[in-house]
């Protein structure tokens, strides 16, 4: 290296994971906001990698404590990398300008002043206000939830897949509408991503949930954060008692049905389910079983997905 090159350095700044908001994908630029200002990045290309990666070979001189910091700058090569979950996002950044605060508030079509830091502890896939709603899908990581069902007789801690988690919210933030979808394998580009069918009952080909007559939010609710109200929809939907409607299981080839049927769980020893769900709780009982899983296509795009679209 010339001794007049400049080395680069990576500079956390003071952003949370909330505050990353893809407002503009499809003209290939996102806005940051952070304090008191708003940043609008524009970039020609997305690469995705592992944090793992990240650490080990584009950021040596990260310890694994800095593993919390969500955007990384590099000052001389101009990218932004975003740290969501175990992902990383690096944006090879074209231009970056100063954006005021009201032009992002007009943008998204509301009179109030507003805040990007959403506040919410999931990595963000999608925020769209349109028609006097938000729309706002979170990636959910694969981990264990509960599921109960008096009508199966089955009480039991299942490993999810990674998910996306769509609410939409009226004009005085409640909560009319929510969709799940797994999302195995996510693409850099949201559009491209594939989404699949989860596996359980109480939600469409669209992946749309069908709460039944739950009640989708109680007195006061529309005043709670963004994050708040995203939390108690994600609480509400894994604490109910799901019962058997729009069920669709997967077909599974018979070897693995055969594998999945010796596995011994005392807890689904008195289910009900027939024995193809049996099999599917079965493995989702296990941890990595979801991978096993042939999920099937929703009949949606991701596009349309986060847009509440055809739904």
């Amino acid at each position: 290296m010339a001794d007049n090159q400049e080395t680069p350095s990576l500079e956390p700044d003071i952003l949370t994971p909330g505050s990353v908001a893809f407002l503009v994908d499809s003209r290939n630029d996102f806005v940051l906001q952070h304090g008191g200002s708003v940043t609008r990045v524009g970039f020609d290309r997305l690469e995705q990698m592992s944090v793992d990666h990240f650490l080990a070979n584009e950021v040596g001189k990260l310890k694994a404590k800095d593993r919390s910091l969500t955007l990384l700058r590099d000052s001389v090569s101009g990218t932004y990398a975003v740290i969501l979950g175990d992902q990383v996002l690096r944006y090879h950044v074209t231009s970056v300008e100063e954006c005021p605060l009201d032009d992002v508030i007009r943008r998204l079509r509301t009179k109030d002043d507003l805040s990007l830091s959403f506040n919410i502890p999931y990595p963000m896939v999608s925020y769209v206000q349109s028609g006097g709603s938000e729309h706002v899908t979170i990636e959910l990581p694969p981990t264990l939830r509960q599921f109960r069902s008096r009508i199966y007789n089955v009480d039991t801690a299942l490993y999810l897949p990674p998910m996306w988690f769509r609410v939409s919210f009226n004009a005085a933030g409640a909560m009319h509408e929510a969709a799940i979808a797994v999302v195995p394998e996510r693409s850099a580009v949201r559009r491209k991503t594939r989404l699949y069918r989860l596996p359980l009952p109480n939600n469409w080909d669209t992946g749309r949930i069908c709460f039944g007559g739950v009640s989708f939010v109680a007195p006061g609710e529309g005043s709670k954060s963004l994050g708040e109200r995203m939390q108690g929809a994600l609480d509400m939907l894994f604490s109910s008692d799901w019962n058997s409607d729009l069920l669709h299981v997967p077909d599974m080839p018979t070897e693995l049905m055969a594998a999945a049927m010796a596995i011994k769980d005392d807890r689904l020893a008195n289910s009900t389910a027939s024995r193809s769900f049996n099999g599917l709780l079965r493995l989702l009982g296990t941890p990595n079983g979801w991978q096993k899983i042939p999920y099937d296509n929703i009949t949606v795009s991701a596009e349309e997905f986060t847009r509440c679209a055809n739904l």
